[in-house]
């Protein structure tokens, strides 16, 4: 199998600031034609800005040279790259996606120069223009790529669902711990309502007793005053016999 010609499908990449009109990065897989297809890409970013493209809107543009896909970013900063008309649009927005964030990780970008952006692109746009320049290659990666994915959110999702029953196992412990709690004050509780209740009941009872008392004492006390007053006047009544002297 003969190695596959590098730039047969991904022939360029641009970074275009829309808001200066400012290349501020370029990458051609053939040189010799470095500079008409910057000039092309010039033409072309002019052309996006004036559609007045929304973040992350698409554009395809057809020339002699083959397709350009457009996309632009939250700072309108517009991604380009030309590929054969045959390539994937697909592929061809993935490639996007991978280079803006690679870029995204250089501070302020979108105010950079694009010595700067140059500088930070370059060699990750070399990498991704060899590696997506075979549709083939690129779509076994994309296949194992998916099911990697794929895989991951399996496994996110029985994190989640081992996270979930682990936070439900907390809140049957927490909940266990209240009814434990509460049963302890209730258990507390009635003892100080046992005891209260006692007292108030001997409080009771001895108010009774006291009551019982004063009744008797109120019935019996007059009855012996009265029993006591009229022995005493029967003693005061006696008669003495005569007594006769011979």
């Amino acid at each position: 199998m003969g190695k596959t010609e590098v730039g047969k499908n991904v022939k360029c990449y641009v970074i275009y600031r829309l808001a200066d009109n400012l290349m501020l990065f370029c990458r051609a897989a053939d040189k010799k034609l470095d500079a008409a297809l910057k000039t092309e890409a010039s033409i072309i970013g002019q052309k996006v800005k004036g559609m007045g493209l929304n973040s992350d809107e698409r554009q395809k543009v057809n020339t002699q040279n083959g397709s350009w896909f457009c996309q632009l970013d939250q700072n309108q900063i517009c991604h380009m790259i030309l590929v054969a008309q045959s390539f994937s649009e697909r592929l061809s927005y993935a490639f996007i996606r991978e280079n803006r964030e690679h870029i995204e990780k250089l501070a302020q970008y979108f105010m950079a120069s694009d010595s700067t952006v140059t500088k930070h692109m370059k060699d990750r746009v070399k990498e991704l223009m060899a590696k997506y320049d075979d549709p083939a290659n690129m779509d076994a990666l994309s296949k194992a790529q998916n099911n990697i994915n794929e895989v991951q959110v399996i496994v996110g999702k029985n994190i989640d669902k081992m996270v979930a029953n682990q936070g439900n196992l907390e809140n049957l412990q927490n909940k266990t711990q209240r009814m434990k709690d509460l049963s302890q004050t209730f258990e507390k509780n009635s003892g100080d309502l046992h005891r209260l209740l006692w007292w108030r009941n001997m409080k009771l009872n001895i108010i009774i007793g006291c009551i019982v008392i004063a009744l008797i004492l109120y019935f019996v006390v007059p009855y012996i005053r009265t029993a006591t007053t009229a022995k005493s006047v029967s003693y005061t009544h006696l008669t003495l016999p005569t007594i006769y002297s011979v």
